[in-house]
C-alpha cells in the first residue's frame, strides 16, 4: 500500500506542470536570471496577497529574518527576545546580527509566545538611560519576534502592545504562515514579518527563497541594499549581504501563488476531518481562526514516540516540530548570556507535539488511514 506522506511536492509538480513548465521557459528565454522583472513582478503580487505595502524577495526564510532584523534598527549587542519553540533559524538570525536571544514562554493553546509571560519578563528588566527602551543585563532590548507557528497568528496585538511600551519594536518570524492576518490587520501593521518559500511550506519554491513583507518603505529599501552588498547607485554605503531570489524562483512561486487560496482551503478541510474524527484521547490543536494558515496539523500526547513508531509501521508519515528547545542546541547555548529562563509549557509541546499528514494533495482515504491507525493505537494501549 502506498505511504502516506507528511508532505508530497512531486504531486505539486504534476497538478501543475504546464504553468510551471511555462514559467521555466519563460526565465530561459530571457537572459535574466537574479532579479529582474521575474523578481519584481511576484514582489508586487505577493505584497498583494499578504495585504503589505512592499514585498522584498531574498536568498531564504533566514536571510529574510536577518535583513528584517537589521533593517528594524537591531544593532549588535543588543537583546532580542522571542520563543524557544521554533525552527533553529529563528534564534540563529538573532546571533547573526550581532545580538544576544532571549527565550519566553509559549502559550499553552497557541504555543505561539506568550503576551503574559512577556509581560512578566519585561517587568524584570531596567529602565534604559533614555526613553522607554527596557535593559536586560546591560543589553538593550530592541526587538520581539514572535513565531507564528504551525501556521497559526500569534497574538499581535498584546504583543505590539507590550514591546511598544518597553521600547522594542515587533519583527514577526512568518516562515509558516505566508499570507496570514490578524482580524482586519494584516501582519505588517505590526512591523515587518519574514516569509520563508522552502519547498515544504504553503507557497513553496523549487529551492530556496524568502521575503521580508513592511509597511515602511525606509525598511523595505534598507533590504533591497542590504541585498545586494549594500550597493546604493553602485557604492556600498555599508557592508550587506549576497541574498537574491534567482528570477528562476520568483518564476515558480509566481505561477503557483493563484494557488495558495486552493492550498488553505484543502488543508482546512482535512483538519476539519481530524478534528471530527480523532479519537477522544488524542489531544487537539485549537481550532482555526479566519486569518490563521493552516500549514501543519499538530496533536500532542505524552506517548508521542510511540504513537509515531505505530503510524511509521502502518506506512504513515509524521513530524516532530520541535524536539529540542532553541536554547538546547549546543551551538546556541553557548552563546546566550547566562542561563535561559524556565520554559515549561514549550518543554511541554516539545515532548508532546506531533504533526500529522495534511498537505493538499491527500486523498479521503489517506485520511482514514491515518484516523484508523490512531484509533488502532489506542485500542492496543487501553486510551480513551
Amino acid at each position: 500500500m502506498k505511504r502516506v506522506e507528511l508532505v508530497d511536492l512531486a504531486a505539486g509538480v504534476r497538478e501543475h506542470r504546464a504553468l510551471l513548465l511555462a514559467a521555466v521557459e519563460r526565465v530561459a528565454a530571457s537572459g535574466r536570471f537574479v532579479l529582474g522583472d521575474e523578481v519584481l513582478a511576484f514582489e508586487q503580487a505577493l505584497a498583494e496577497v499578504c495585504r503589505a505595502r512592499f514585498a522584498v524577495s531574498v536568498a531564504s526564510g533566514t536571510d529574510a529574518l536577518v535583513l528584517a532584523l537589521v533593517a528594524s534598527g537591531v544593532a549588535t549587542g543588543d537583546a532580542v527576545v522571542t520563543t524557544p519553540l521554533s525552527f533553529v533559524a529563528t534564534a540563529e538570525a538573532i546571533l547573526r546580527v550581532g545580538a544576544v536571544p532571549l527565550f519566553v514562554d509559549v502559550d499553552p493553546e497557541s504555543a505561539c509566545l506568550c503576551p503574559r509571560e512577556l509581560e512578566r519578563f519585561f517587568a524584570t528588566c531596567d529602565m534604559g538611560p533614555s526613553g522607554p527602551t527596557k535593559v536586560h543585563r546591560g543589553r538593550r532590548v530592541s526587538a520581539v519576534v514572535p513565531v507564528h507557528l504551525y501556521g497559526r497568528i500569534a497574538d499581535l496585538v498584546a504583543l505590539e502592545e507590550i514591546a511598544v511600551a518597553s521600547g522594542a519594536c515587533l519583527v514577526a518570524d512568518a516562515a509558516q504562515a505566508v499570507a496570514g492576518v490578524l482580524g482586519a490587520r494584516s501582519l505588517t501593521s505590526f512591523g515587518a514579518a519574514a516569509l520563508s518559500f522552502f519547498p515544504t511550506k504553503n507557497l513553496g519554491a523549487w529551492g530556496d527563497g524568502g521575503a521580508v513583507l513592511t509597511d515602511d518603505e525606509g525598511v523595505a529599501q534598507r533590504i533591497r541594499s542590504l541585498r545586494t552588498h549594500g550597493l546604493d547607485a553602485g557604492v556600498a554605503e555599508e557592508l550587506g549581504y549576497n541574498s537574491r531570489l534567482d528570477a528562476l524562483q520568483a518564476a515558480v512561486l509566481a505561477a503557483k501563488l493563484p494557488t495558495l487560496r486552493h492550498v488553505e482551503e484543502r488543508r482546512r478541510a482535512h483538519a476539519a476531518y481530524y478534528r471530527a474524527e480523532l479519537p477522544a484521547w488524542v489531544r487537539r490543536p485549537p481550532a482555526l481562526a479566519i486569518g490563521d494558515v493552516c500549514h501543519l496539523f499538530t496533536v500532542r500526547g505524552s506517548r508521542r514516540d510511540e504513537l509515531a513508531a505505530h503510524l511509521d509501521a502502518c506506512g504513515i508519515a509524521t513530524g516532530v516540530y520541535y524536539r529540542q528547545l532553541l536554547f538546547e542546541h549546543p551551538a546556541i547555548h553557548s552563546r546566550l548570556d547566562g542561563a535561559p529562563s524556565s520554559c515549561p509549557v514549550a518543554a511541554a509541546f516539545a515532548r508532546e507535539a506531533l504533526s500529522l499528514p495534511i498537505h493538499e494533495h491527500l486523498a479521503p482515504t489517506d485520511l482514514e488511514r491515518v484516523v484508523a491507525a490512531v484509533r488502532a493505537f489506542g485500542q492496543m494501549n487501553g486510551l480513551t
